[in-house]
């Protein structure tokens, strides 16, 4: 008996560079705006869902722009989606993981890609509340703290 195979639709079926048609077509790109002030060629990779899917997404995105108060085009709102769903599913993975698993965890990580953690600790820091970055100095040793003897 044959595989039943469900209808399916794509989303973002702009061709990646690697993926154009060997007939000499050059590959079709979305504009997308960087850090709001300039305009990049980017290709859009593809992603394939079934049309059900893809229906529940189109009716799905009114409710996006009505929450984040700005207007999208599918593919973006099925961005949106992926990357908050992509989230929820970290966040529900690791939040039953304890403190100290967490931690060596984060430290095995560091130890495996110390550039990318240290950066991103250090950016972190240099970004956040300025009581963090104190409490961080003391912890760190870098902070002066006066003697109770005074």
């Amino acid at each position: 008996m044959p595989a039943r195979t469900r209808p399916t639709t794509r989303i973002g079926v702009l061709p990646r560079a690697d993926d154009a048609p060997q007939t000499g077509d050059r590959p079709t790109f979305r504009y997308k705006r960087e850090e709001q002030t300039r305009i990049v060629r980017a290709a859009v990779p593809q992603v394939t869902v079934t049309d059900d899917l893809h229906k529940r997404l189109a009716a799905f995105k009114p409710i996006v722009e009505a929450v984040l108060e700005e207007e999208f085009d599918l593919d973006s709102c099925t961005e949106v989606v992926l990357e908050r769903g992509l989230t929820i599913m970290l966040s529900d993975l690791l939040g039953a993981v304890e403190p100290p698993v967490l931690l060596a965890s984060f430290e095995q990580l560091a130890a495996q890609h110390p550039d990318e953690v240290y950066g991103f600790v250090a950016e972190t820091l240099r970004t956040g509340d300025a009581i963090q970055r104190e409490q961080a100095k003391e912890r760190l040793g870098f902070g002066f703290v006066p003697s109770s003897d005074e």
